[in-house]
Parts: structure tokens; sequence; C-alpha cells
């Protein structure tokens, strides 16, 4: 990705390089998150732009990538029997934030399945997100359509039943959850806080609309919080989905609800 960085110190420090770790050290000392002090971090394959006003992902986003691909992996051949050789399968990045779960999607999909045809779709409402999901997309050699729309009001331009594979990681977190002050102060707060008294409301406009988008068979995987996983099931279960359970995250806790439709 072109020359050294600053972080990666050389034996002898220069004027510039020595005031810029001056800098990051007193950022780090006044509670500015690692990342967004160096300005990049990593996401599966992927090398992230972080930007002032969007999430930074976090590692169990990596898994809910990963759990993606593996329950998807099962179908693939299956949807590409069931459509016109010309027919792409559709997937949706759902509260895209920064963009890396449309961009790890359509970077890892066609390289496991090079014989079946993908359109990812990156769905955000924030316009610095956006942004960054268009600079992330292009700094990783990606090609991903990025959508402008609130989902608490659909997806414009998606009939119903047209969506093969959902993920989303949405605003989850409880407003009576103790988060890290670094968090709070520099994570926007609009894709912290899911809404409602237990955190619920955007999870749940996720499984409805996800239930209304998603063909026949199609997947919904979504992150949750670590209390949520209850209600996420029973969520999905008011939508007709089947095959409802809850995943783990890397310590164990409950964090990914993954969902089939099964509503025509």
């Amino acid at each position: 990705m072109g020359g050294k960085s600053w972080w990666q110190l050389p034996n002898e420090l220069t004027v510039a390089a020595s005031k810029q770790l001056e800098s990051a050290v007193s950022q780090l000392l006044a509670g500015e998150v690692f990342q967004r002090v160096i300005g990049s971090t990593t996401f599966r394959q992927l090398d992230v732009k972080i930007f002032p006003n969007v999430f930074i992902p976090r590692p169990e986003t990596e898994l809910l990538v990963e759990n993606a691909i593996r329950k998807f992996a099962a179908t693939v051949q299956l949807r590409k029997a069931q459509r016109a050789a010309d027919k792409p399968i559709i997937v949706l990045d759902l509260c895209s934030g920064s963009g890396v779960i449309a961009i790890s999607l359509a970077k890892e999909l066609p390289e496991l399945f090079p014989n079946a045809t993908f359109k990812i779709f990156a769905v955000e409402k924030s316009p610095e997100a956006i942004a960054a999901t268009v600079e992330n997309a292009a700094r990783n050699h990606v090609e991903i359509t990025v959508l402008e729309a609130d989902i608490r009001y659909g997806v414009p331009g998606f009939e119903a039943k047209s969506v093969d594979l959902i993920v989303s990681n949405p605003p989850y977190i409880p407003p009576n959850v103790d988060l890290p002050q670094n968090v709070l102060m520099h994570d926007p707060h609009l894709a912290l806080f899911g809404g409602g008294e237990q955190g619920m409301e955007l999870p749940a406009q996720v499984i409805a609309l996800a239930a209304e988008l998603l063909v026949v068979d199609g997947l919904l995987l979504m992150e949750h919080d670590d209390t949520q996983g209850e209600a996420t099931r029973h969520e999905a279960s008011k939508h007709s989905f089947s095959e409802i359970e809850t995943l783990p995250d890397l310590n164990g806790r409950d964090r990914f609800l993954y969902a089939k439709c099964n509503k025509s």
C-alpha cells in the first residue's frame, strides 16, 4: 500500500515522524481508539480506511461474514440451478456502515464460487458512512452498489422476494449498557444504539424487512447484542422464518441470528 507509515519505525526518526508519533501518543492517552489514530485497520482480507463519524469494524463482524459464507455455501449450486443462467445471486448488506461486510462478500464469494454471478448491495443512510463505503470498495478493488436508504422505510428498487442473502450488523446496543468512554466519544451513536428499551427496534426492523425481501429459502444473518439471542429468535419466528438459531461469537456469547425464509 505504498511506503512505510510513521508507526513502522526506522532506526532514526525524522522530525516530521517524531511529531506524528508525539501526536499519536497524545491522542491515545486522551482515549482515542488506536485504529482512528493510525487511520486504518484490517478486516478479513481487506485494508480498511477509518473515517470520522463512521463506526470502526470489530472482529466479531468478521465472524458474521464467515458464518454468512459458510451457511450460504451449501445453497449456491441449488440457487444457480433454479434460475436463468444470466440471473445473478443478489446479496444485501443492511446498515452497512464502512461497507466491510458488502466489500468482503463481493471479494470472497466470487473467489469461492467462480461459476456463479453475484450482485452485492450496501445499504446505508449516513452520508459519511456511504462515502467511507465507496472509498473502501475502491481501496480494495471491489465493485459493489451503494444505496442510500433508511431501512425503517424499506429499500427502494427491490421487489418482494428478490434477494438471496441478507447480512446485517445494525445498531443494536441497549440504552443501559455501560460502554467504554472512548467508544462513546468517538463512535457515532447512530451506529451504536438499536432503539427501544432493549435495543431491539432496528434489529427487529432488519428481520421484518428480510422476511419481505428474501426469496423462499433465502438466508438472513444478523449480528446482535449478547443479551438479544432469545428476542431475535422470537422476532424471526413471528415472520415465518425456519431453521432459526443463535450462533456464538469468538467468546462463546450469543451474537448472531441465522434464519432461513420459508414464506412465499
